[in-house]
């Protein structure tokens, strides 16, 4: 009886889909080591990587129980990470032509928690779907006007998944809106892969599909859950893009 309460559920954890974000966040960010741009990784890995931290906040919200806490945490870190993210990618300690995706997902935090209160307060599907509308339009506008990245995308992806997380038939709700949400924005990027000297052209929005998949095979659990990995959680970004800065400008140059 006690090996069964200890037995891991099959599938995937939160700290093995955090993983897999971060690995693919990393190999996005380092795209500032090559010359050829032709393809860009950065930001079909961010839309990967986002979408599965915008699920895992989902989750969090479903299951935290001091989201004060959660809240300030991504404050804090939102803006540790601006300076190392606009030393890479810019090459000056401030540059506000774009914030971090860390910022996206703050705002995301935020309009998904106010939906949550909308409709654990009212109890009805049309009107919480009517003010997911509202906030999502909010969101989008907040994320334009500081030009984060994946502004549209990032609000929209974020409250998509709550919405589905509420129904019946989940995951075919996902592909439902997933479709819409890709009609709605049109893809500007697109990934050309070359097949028997055809090229077939993916738009960006392909990764964030795969991630949705991905996390499919979460199993609900968290995986290792002490002080030291919740604060690697958060440091990780930061340090990513200052570790990354460091080699270019002194390690290349």
């Amino acid at each position: 009886m006690e090996e069964r309460k200890t037995r891991r559920k099959p599938g995937l954890s939160a700290f093995t889909l955090r993983l897999i974000a971060f690995i693919a966040m990393t190999v996005g960010c380092a795209q500032v080591f090559t010359e050829n741009h032709e393809v860009d990784w950065k930001t079909y890995m961010f839309y990967f990587s986002y979408t599965i931290f915008a699920f895992l906040m989902v989750e969090g919200i479903k299951h935290s129980r001091d989201r004060w806490a959660y809240l300030r945490r991504l404050v804090v870190f939102a803006a540790i990470a601006e300076v190392p993210g606009d030393l890479l990618f810019c090459g000056k300690v401030w540059d506000n032509s774009q914030q971090s995706i860390m910022l996206t997902l703050l705002i995301a935090f935020i309009i998904m928690n106010a939906l949550d209160f909308i409709k654990v307060r009212v109890n009805n599907m049309i009107v919480t779907l009517a003010a997911a509308v509202v906030l999502c339009w909010a969101g989008t506008l907040a994320c334009r006007f500081l030009r984060t990245e994946l502004a549209e995308f990032g609000i929209i992806i974020a409250c998509m998944l709550y919405i589905c997380s509420n129904v019946t038939y989940t995951r075919i709700m996902q592909l439902i809106c997933f479709a819409a949400i890709v009609i709605y924005i049109t893809a500007d990027n697109y990934l050309n892969i070359l097949v028997d000297d055809i090229y077939y052209s993916l738009p960006d929005k392909f990764f964030a599909l795969l991630a949705v998949i991905l996390t499919w095979f979460y199993n609900g659990e968290r995986g290792p859950n002490k002080l030291w990995v919740k604060v690697v959680y958060y440091m990780y970004f930061p340090l990513m893009l200052l570790v990354l800065w460091l080699i270019k400008t002194y390690a290349l140059a």
